[in-house]
């Protein structure tokens, strides 16, 4: 009886022995042509000449054909590496934002009184601009707000989208510029203003930059008691100098003249003087300046002065 199950077993280990040899066999056989395939990838790629080539090696003279076309001139391509640079003109689209460069600052200050005399004041903004060899587009934000005894005494917020286009060295640039106003203490509730023009840089060094820049746009209050589109014209200019390599110094002012009445204007100013004190956390004191006249203030006050001691924070 021993023997028998023993015959048995042994032929039915045999079988299953045969049936995974023959299954392994079957699968090594479709996955062959895969490995070969995958083999073949990894292979260089063989070289095919051209008819020209084949052409040279016999003797043949050469076949007719159109002629390799000319690398342009704004084409390089360095013989160590083989990459080809290409260095697009100004007004392609693809060349306005090449070689971009992000940054960015936060800034706040705060101060009030308790006691006999409650106040209290904040500022914060936020700063962020983008360079490239051919545009500039910079978004600035300003908030501000003081109450006095309880009492609210200013509340503003003022938003500014300025981008410049550069032209190589010239020192010519286009801009357009979009701004946005909100005052709880003007007859408006809002101040909408877009202008467009042509700068021209007066003083351009390493440390000193001074441009010159006049257009026009339109300037469109709502809520208030005109809130017809005004044509303006805007006559301006950009300085900014750095006294050392702590300390610089910027201002921005421009002439907003209605076009059916220069009486009819608006002149706004914004300064800032910038002073490092902690070059490993990018910590900068700022003292500011906002100053906006406005010739038309409709029972409001004509000069608004806003300054503030902040701490600026770059990224």
């Amino acid at each position: 009886m021993k023997t028998y199950l023993e015959c048995v077993a042994l032929r039915y280990l045999s079988a299953s022995w045969l049936r995974l040899v023959a299954c392994l066999g079957l699968v090594t056989c479709l996955l062959s042509p895969l490995a070969d395939a995958q083999d073949m990838r990894r292979l260089p790629p063989i070289a095919q000449p051209t008819p020209g080539e084949i052409a040279e090696q016999h003797g043949l003279p050469p076949l007719p054909g159109p002629s390799p076309a000319p690398v342009p001139d704004d084409v390089t391509i360095p013989s160590a590496t083989g990459v080809i640079e290409v260095h697009e003109p100004w007004y392609y689209p693809s060349a306005w934002y090449d070689g971009t460069c992000w940054e960015g600052s936060f800034e706040v200050g705060v101060n009030g009184s308790e006691g006999n005399a409650q106040t209290a004041s904040t500022r914060t903004g936020a700063n962020l601009k983008r360079i490239s060899d051919s545009n500039d587009l910079t978004f600035d934000l300003i908030y501000n707000r003081t109450s006095a005894a309880g009492v609210e005494t200013q509340h503003n917020a003022i938003l500014t989208i300025d981008q410049k286009w550069k032209f190589d060295d010239s020192r010519w640039s286009l801009f357009d510029e979009y701004g946005l106003t909100y005052d709880e203490f003007k007859p408006f509730d809002l101040r909408v203003t877009f202008d467009f023009g042509a700068g021209y840089d007066l003083i351009k060094t390493d440390i000193t930059n001074l441009t010159g820049r006049f257009g026009g746009g339109v300037s469109h209050e709502i809520g208030g008691p005109d809130d017809s589109w005004v044509p303006q014209a805007l006559f301006g200019m950009n300085y900014e100098r750095k006294f050392t390599s702590r300390q610089k110094f910027r201002m921005k002012v421009d002439y907003l003249p209605a076009w059916e009445d220069f009486t009819d204007y608006r002149i706004e100013l914004d300064a800032g003087w910038e002073v490092l004190i902690d070059e490993e956390a990018n910590l900068s004191l700022k003292l500011s300046v906002i100053d906006r006249y406005d010739s038309t203030p409709n029972g409001a006050k004509h000069n608004d002065l806003i300054y503030a001691f902040l701490l600026l924070w770059k990224m």
